[in-house]
This record gives structure tokens, C-alpha cells and sequence, in this order.
């Protein structure tokens, strides 16, 4: 953010009378230097035209604010900070003429200090933008640089809106664009004694804005069935809820500059940098995200077939010669709970740089399953910049657990559908013991505290490498995908001892877990990455990474093999395992941030709080520092583990399903309305609920592990099992993540 100061000129000007000759003679004895600009909007019918032929248009609203600079004029507000220029400048509200739409005013904004004439010999070169924001920066030669926004949202119209609208009766749902990222620029140079004279200063500068952004309308239609590879439309294609699209570029359109902002250049009509056209091998997959926000307050329609959404994107110039080679380098992704369609453009004459385009994509064909929201990220980017959905003891789902621990409904292979990419197993020993002794026939199986699943560790893993190499003509299968594994070694039944020296030191047999792990872990060594806190997603594609919470699998040598070790079992609020192992062995400092605060004997509570209070806040807190991990380098490789999952005492038996329930229903759309920065009230087991958190900043939200994914609502509680998921998914396309070597 800059600093800005009020410059003192203007008040020196106002008040200065021994002005210049040639300042009074020039405007026919009227003093120049000192006097106040007018400007005008000089566009046909106060509109914008794209520079292309078709000559598409955006349409001025009255309120809209543009900023005005000159390095000639006096007065407004200077910039001290701008690469060494002084460049005056100040802010104008457009008022669009009621009556003759030929043109529109500009009219100095509230609250601001308006440019003056700096003296009648100087020509005076004003450069104009939209939006008047403090991160648009424009030096004394009109080179403007601006934000890249990748999280931009569009608002689904009102019937009002919509019938007010001709073009929006083509669409079933149709999304007000946030124009403030729909940037524009103007230009003009002026001469003072042409626009001070014979007494009056009320001639205007005009100013003709012109879009600078490649705007596209997409259109997505309604999922449809496929029969024997066909579309059907004799049968009725089951709703999609969709959560935005993405647009997927494998072209850096300004190779010059940050990726978080490009460098226009108002003179030339042009981005910095862009007319080294196509680029080197260096350049990387960006993304841009668009979410419908609909009347509800979520960001998320339900599209059925048949219907159509239009959304509106903005995206930054780029050379003509990039352009034509975009056909095979856009893809554009459809997002919807339970999975996604990314498709490639066949035809992009509608991505001209600076102009209006539409694409209307294909129905998405069903059965929508396999989210594979890894695969189209760039390979380079670091695993602890991403953001991963997880699932708290995903293997409750099975068995005879029943009531008891129970937390989640849905199988692996559905909750890899689903997206989840972090799984949370407690394997413990099973099988004959006899006094403190086990037989022969132990088994690894997956366990709840006490409570026994019908999962066996192996299974789980099975499982998920299956998902990542199964496929089809159509689809690519999880290869480019990953897999975080998670582990602790839960008590078996609290009835077995481990003995030395015939006193008894644990009630696990931790050395026999241990060597029955190893053992395992060895079977899947093809299957697992080692461990290390800058792993790339190239170097995880098709493989899992094994976190381990108590235990480090080593070999003889004391170097550990097919894990990384966090050296936490249960922690309190706000705790952090302090200490990794890399693949040396040597301990690597502060590289895991953990937040397990699962019940209230955990929560460290003071006088007033409730557990499920403390719970939020600290998810909060973790959640705002995974925010930082992409743009402090000392935290670039640090890596977040984030419960929302928990209990709270709501029935006479600890640790009960309800208890999840209750938990998940206060937690999960609580943090999905600060991941989306949305607001709304939903029915509850407590009844009416509204959520308005505010908006978490952009970045990473870390590995979220979370209870009852999958579904809206179960047993009367609203968990939001398909909404967080998909936002965390989300996430990762609305902000740019750091890569190997930066």
C-alpha cells in the first residue's frame, strides 16, 4: 500500500496572488495557474468500447469512481512514494446524464481535493483509471500497474434485475459481474490557455475510457445423461450444484512482471512485457476463479438439465501473437460438489486481447464423479501452499461402530469422489491375545478410540491408490493426483501391555505395532513419497504422503523411510508440534502448525467460554495464519493441519455421533461463510442460524480435517459436508501459490 500525503500546493496556489506574466496574460487577463480542471466523459452515451471490431461495451453507472493523474497539475493528492515521481492526483464520481446520454460528467468526489492548472506554458498530459484504487499505481509517463484479482464473484440477478435486462432472458441464472475488476484507462493532453479563457474555466477535458481486460462471458449448461456415450434426453439428468468456474491458462501473459499484477502501458496501448508473445519454457499454469454468490448468500446454484448459467470473467491483456495460440492452452473447469469438468477451449477467437467474447461450454455429462482438482495446478507449486480437504477418522464410516465414534457416513472411494485428498486412519493391533501376550495372527485395523471399524489399514490405502490409477476413455483417472495419509496408533481395547524388566511401561504394545507398520509401509514403498517440507505436487502425483502423528518409521540406520514425523498424539488450543524429520534425519524446526482441540478438557476454557467458542477461534487463527504462507517466504514451506472436527457434550455419552453432529453443524458453516466471505441463515437443530464471519484473506487455508463430508444436513444437523469441502477445493484456484525456487 502506498503512502500518500495532501499536497500544500493547492492551497498555496489558491491564495498566491503574485502569479506569473505570462499565467494572466495568456487567458485574456485571467489567472490560469491555480484554477480548477473540469473533465468530462467523452465516450458515445457515457459507454466504453472494447478496442476490438465488435465494438461490445460497458456501460458507465452514476457512482462509478475513476482516479485522475497528472505530473503537470497542483493540487489533489501526491504521491511521494511512486518510484520517484511526483505525480498529482484525485478521484471523480461519473454521473451518467439523465436526459442527453451523449456524455457524462466527472465530478470531483467527496471528500477529495481537486487537480489545478499548473501554469500556462506547460502541457498538461492526464492519465485516467478505473477503479480508483490505492493498489493502482500509475507513474509520470502513464504506465499503470494493477492487481490481478483470481477471486472475483459474480451476483446471481433478482427477477427485477433480470427482467431489466434483454440479454439476460437467454440464461436461466444470470451473474452480475463485480466491475470493479473490469479495469479501464483513458488518456488526454490538454494545453491550460485552451481551456481558460475569456473570463470562464468551465470547459472540460474529456476523457474516453477504453477497456483494457479480455471480458468473457461463460455459459454453463445443466448436466445431461449419457447413454451408451450418447447425450440422452429421454431421461432426466440428476441437479449439479454448482460452486464457480475456473479459468486455467498454461500461458504467462506478462513475463516481466509479478504474477500478482501486470504493467500496462497507456501510450502504447499495451501489457509490459507482452510482446515477447508466447514466452520461454519457464512459464506456469494460473488460474482464475468466479463464483456465482446466489440469493441465498451461498456461492452455489443448483443448475438442472436444461438450464444455463452465465458468468462473467475478467482476465489481463495479453499480445495478439498469445492470443492465437490460446486454443491449446485455456482450459476452463466447471466446480461442483461431488466433482468437476475441465475442458479445453476448441476456439478462442472469443479471448482477444481487450475484448468481449463468449463461451458457451458443453452440459456436463453425467455421472459427474472423480473431483481430479489436483491435476490441472502447476506441478511446481509447493504441497504446503496448497489447500486440501481432509476427512477426522475417515474410516468410521464402517463396520459395527455404530453411534459410538462414528464420524463419517461415506466410503473412501466416496470421499475421494468427493475431493478429499487428507485421510485421518488410527490403526491398532487385532487378533487372538492371551495374557498379555498376542498370538500370531495379528491384523492392522482401523479404530475410533476403543471402538473397533471393519477397515483394515491396508484396505484404506488400497483403496485410495486404486482411485489414483483407475480410468477411462473418457477420463483420466488420479495419477496427477495425491494422497495425505495420517496416523496415530489408537489403543487396542486399553488391555494390552508392553513389558520390560517385568514392569509394566505402556498399556500399548508400541513395539509390536511398530514392527507390524514397518512392515507395511515397506509392502507400499512404491506408493509413498518421503517426507520433506518443500515437496512440489510433481513430485507427489500418483503417490501418498504419510504423516506420521507418534511414530517415525526408520530403518536400522536411524534414517527415517516412508514418513514424516509431527511427534503429536492429542494437543491443546492453539498448540504446534514443534519439530519435523526430513530426509536426513536432522530436525527441521517449526515446519507443522496443528490445531486438535477436540473437547473441552482440551480447550483450556475461562470463565464464560464454551468449548464450541474456543473451537472457533482458534480455527480462526490457524485459518488467517495459512493466509501468510504464500507470501512470507520463512513460512512458504510450513505446513498447516486444521481440525474443525470435535465434540461437544449435547448427550449423556461422550464421544456419540450426535456430539459430532452438533459440533459439525456449529463449526463447518461457520468457516464456510469466512472462506467465501458469503452471509445467510440456514435451518438448524436449533433452529434459524444466520453466519456472517467476515472474509478470511487470501491464501492457503492448510489441510482442514473435518467431520460428515458429504452431506448438507444428517439426523436433523446442518454440517455442510458438500459446501466446505468444495470451497477449500475452490480455494486453490483464487490465489497464486509460491513454486520451487521462489
Amino acid at each position: 500500500m502506498k503512502k500518500y500525503i495532501l499536497s500544500i500546493l493547492a492551497l498555496a496556489a489558491i491564495a498566491f496572488v503574485g502569479c506569473e506574466k505570462d499565467d494572466i496574460d495568456d487567458a485574456g487577463g485571467k489567472q490560469i495557474s491555480g484554477q480548477v480542471i473540469n473533465f468530462g466523459a467523452g465516450a458515445l452515451e457515457s459507454r466504453t468500447i472494447y478496442e476490438s471490431t465488435d465494438s461490445k461495451q460497458i456501460h458507465w453507472q452514476t457512482g462509478d469512481k475513476v482516479r485522475i493523474y497528472c505530473a503537470q497539475a497542483i493540487g489533489g493528492v501526491t504521491n511521494v512514494e511512486n518510484s520517484g515521481d511526483d505525480v498529482a492526483y484525485a478521484d471523480y464520481a461519473v454521473t451518467v446524464n439523465a436526459t442527453d446520454k451523449s456524455f457524462a460528467t466527472i465530478a470531483l468526489a467527496e471528500g477529495s481535493s481537486p487537480l489545478l492548472w499548473g501554469g500556462s506554458g506547460i502541457a498538461h498530459k492526464f492519465y485516467a483509471v478505473y477503479p480508483h484504487d490505492a493498489a493502482v499505481d500509475v507513474s509520470d509517463d502513464g504506465v499503470v500497474t494493477f492487481p490481478i484479482n483470481r477471486n472475483q464473484i459474480c451476483y446471481i440477478q433478482t427477477a427485477d434485475e433480470k427482467a431489466a435486462d434483454t440479454d439476460a432472458s437467454k440464461y436461466t441464472y444470470v451473474a452480475r459481474p463485480d466491475m470493479s475488476n473490469a479495469y479501464m484507462v483513458a488518456s488526454s493532453e490538454a494545453n491550460p490557455v485552451d481551456y481558460v479563457s475569456n473570463g470562464t474555466d468551465h470547459n472540460n477535458v474529456w476523457l474516453d475510457f477504453k477497456p483494457i481486460m479480455t471480458t468473457i462471458n461463460i455459459v454453463v449448461k445443466g448436466p445431461q445423461n449419457l447413454v451408451n456415450g450418447q447425450p440422452d434426453s429421454n431421461t432426466t439428468a440428476d441437479p449439479s450444484l454448482v460452486t464457480g468456474v475456473s479459468i486455467i491458462s498454461t500461458i504467462t501473459t506478462n513475463t516481466t512482471a509479478s504474477m500478482s499484477q501486470f504493467v500496462y502501458d497507456i501510450e502504447k496501448a499495451m501489457i509490459t512485457g507482452s510482446q515477447a508473445g508466447t514466452g520461454t519454457a519457464s512459464e506456469q499454469t494460473e488460474t482464475t476463479f468466479i463464483s456465482p454468490r446466489n440469493s441465498d448468500g451461498l456461492d452455489a446454484v443448483t443448475l438442472k438439465q436444461g438450464e444455463t448459467l452465465c458468468l462473467t470473467a475478467f482476465l489481463p491483456p495479453m499480445a495478439q501473437e498469445t492470443a492465437e495460440a490460446l486454443n491449446r492452452d485455456i482450459k476452463i473447469r466447471v466446480h461442483t460438489t461431488g466433482g468437476n469438468k475441465t475442458l479445453s477451449l476448441e476456439d478462442a477467437t472469443a479471448l482477444l486481447p481487450s475484448a468481449k467474447g463468449a463461451i458457451k461450454l458443453p452440459a456436463m455429462y453425467t455421472p459427474i464423479t472423480n473431483s481430479n482438482w489436483i491435476t490441472p495446478l502447476d506441478g511446481n507449486i509447493y504441497v504446503s501452499q496448497m489447500s486440501i480437504p481432509g476427512t477426522h477418522d475417515a474410516a468410521t464410516y464402517s463396520g459395527t461402530i455404530g453411534d459410538l465414534g462414528q464420524t463419517q457416513q461415506y466410503s473412501i472411494d466416496q470421499q475421494w469422489d468427493m475431493g478429499i485428498r487428507a485421510f485421518d486412519f488410527r490403526p491398532a493391533l487385532f487378533g487372538t491375545w492371551y495374557i498379555f501376550v498376542w498370538g500370531d495372527n495379528l491384523e492392522m485395523w482401523n479404530w475410533h478410540g476403543v471402538t473397533k471399524t471393519d477397515l483394515k489399514f491396508e484396505a484404506g490405502l488400497d483403496a485410495i491408490i486404486a482411485k489414483m490409477t483407475e480410468g477411462s476413455s473418457t477420463y483420466s483417472g488420479g495419477k496427477d493426483e495425491f494422497a495425505i495419509v495420517i496416523f496415530k496408533h489408537e489403543d487396542e481395547f486399553g488391555l494390552d501391555f508392553e513389558w520390560e524388566s517385568g514392569v509394566q511401561t505402556k498399556n500399548r504394545d508400541t513395539k509390536t505395532w511398530q514392527s507390524h507398520m514397518q512392515t507395511i509401509l515397506e509392502k507400499y514403498k512404491d506408493k509413498i513419497v518421503q517426507f520433506k517440507p518443500d515437496l512440489t505436487i510433481d513430485e507427489c502425483r500418483g503417490k501418498i504422503i504419510v504423516l506420521c502423528r507418534d511414530w517415525t518409521p526408520y530403518t536400522d540406520t536411524g534414517v527415517p523411510t516412508y514418513g514424516g514425523y509431527m511427534g503429536w498424539s492429542h494437543n491443546r488450543a492453539g498448540s504446534k508440534a514443534e519439530e519435523i524429520y526430513g530426509p536426513s534425519g536432522k530436525t527441521v524446526q517449526d515446519n507443522f502448525y496443528i490445531q486438535d482441540c477436540y473437547e473441552e478438557d482440551e480447550a483450556d476454557l475461562q470463565q464464560g467460554e464454551t468449548f464450541l467458542e474456543v473451537k472457533a477461534a482458534v480455527i480462526k487463527d490457524f485459518l488467517n495464519e495459512a493466509a501468510t504462507f504464500h507470501t512470507t517466504d520463512t513460512k512458504k514451506n510450513v505446513w498447516m493441519i486444521n481440525h474443525t472436527s470435535g465434540y461437544s457434550d449435547v448427550s449423556s455419552i461422550s464421544g456419540t455421533m450426535s456430539e459430532y453432529q452438533y459440533n459439525a453443524e456449529y463449526q463447518n458453516p461457520r468457516f464456510y461463510s469466512y472462506l467465501t466471505g458469503s452471509e445467510f441463515t440456514i435451518t438448524t437443530s436449533q433452529g434459524e442460524l444466520s453466519f456472517n464471519e467476515g472474509e478470511k484473506p487470501v491464501g492457503s487455508t492448510g489441510i482442514v480435517m473435518m467431520d460428515w463430508v458429504g452431506t448438507r444436513q444428517i439426523n436433523g444437523y446442518t454440517v455442510f459436508g458438500d459446501l466446505l469441502p468444495q470451497a477449500i477445493i475452490d480455494n486453490n484456484y483464487k490465489y497464486r501459490m509460491k513454486r520451487k525456487g521462489e
